[in-house]
Parts: structure tokens; C-alpha cells; sequence
């Protein structure tokens, strides 16, 4: 019996590990779908005459953005806020860093505020931003995923040892 209760607990700090690693990979697959809506909404505006909040409310509801938590969750708090702000303040999003969320809060902010022309500007600069946070979140999972798995697993060994 103590050997099952001491390969539980190493299994559990290994999955700690795991999970935490897992998390550090969920924010460069965030940050991949903010990057596609924020083109996809540059290149409608291009296009279509649409008001701001419809617009970004009609492309988040796209089945292609089902898979990222940030967007459906964006998605949902779209149907009732009055305004783009407001329903970006209300969404959670653990998996992004505040440097990532301030990008969007200055995109919702500004964004629908100016002409095409700027509307545009601010598409292209916060993509561009966004762009730059996912290279810096995928170099910090290619090294930090690999020590919390480490650390998970040999603070599992090392808690198997003192308890045997």
C-alpha cells in the first residue's frame, strides 16, 4: 500500500509538470488565433463597410476559431457588451500574459475609432505585436516546457525517495 501511495504521488508531480508545460505551448496557440483574426479582420475591412462590433462579432463566431478559448470565450461576452472594450475587459484569459492582453486592449480600443485607412494602421501594427509575442512565448516553451517537465518528474522521484 505505501508503494502505490508513493508511485501516485511521483505520478502526480510529473503530471504537475506536464500540465504546466502544456500551458506554455495553450498561449503560442492563442496568440496563433488572435494573429488570424486580427488579418482576417484587416482583410475585410478592406472590403465590406461593416461596423466594427458586427464585424469582429461575425468572424469570431467562424468556425475556424472555434478551437482557440480566448476567441469563443471573446465570442460569447460579444452578444451582450455594448462595445469591443468592454467585452474584452470581461473575457478571461489565463493563458496570455498581461503584455498580450495589453496588445489587444489597445487594438479594441482603437479599433472602429478611425478612418479605413487607420483602421487598417491598426490591424497591420497589432498583428505585427502579436507576431512578436508569439516568438517570444514559443522560444520561452521550447525551454521552459522541458525544465517544469524535468522538475515535475524528478520532485516526484524526489518525494518517492524521502517516503521510501
Amino acid at each position: 500500500m505505501k508503494i502505490a501511495g508513493i508511485l501516485l504521488l511521483f505520478a502526480a508531480a510529473g503530471l504537475a509538470g506536464f500540465l504546466k508545460a502544456a500551458g506554455l505551448h495553450r498561449r503560442t496557440l492563442e496568440l496563433d488565433g488572435l494573429i488570424q483574426l486580427v488579418g482576417r479582420i484587416h482583410s475585410e475591412i478592406r472590403y465590406f463597410r461593416t461596423p466594427a462590433l458586427e464585424l469582429v462579432q461575425r468572424l469570431t463566431g467562424l468556425h475556424e476559431f472555434e478551437k482557440y478559448r480566448v476567441i469563443a470565450a471573446f465570442h460569447e461576452r460579444l452578444a451582450h457588451a455594448p462595445d469591443l472594450a468592454a467585452a474584452w475587459a470581461e473575457t478571461p484569459a489565463p493563458q496570455l500574459t498581461d503584455d498580450d492582453r495589453l496588445v489587444v486592449d489597445e487594438f479594441v480600443a482603437a479599433f472602429g475609432k478611425t478612418d479605413l485607412a487607420g483602421q487598417r494602421d491598426v490591424c497591420a501594427g497589432t498583428a505585427d505585436r502579436l507576431r512578436r509575442q508569439r516568438e517570444e512565448a514559443a522560444a520561452a516553451c521550447g525551454a521552459k516546457a522541458r525544465l517544469y517537465r524535468s522538475l515535475g518528474l524528478l520532485g516526484g522521484a524526489l518525494i518517492a525517495v524521502v517516503l521510501i
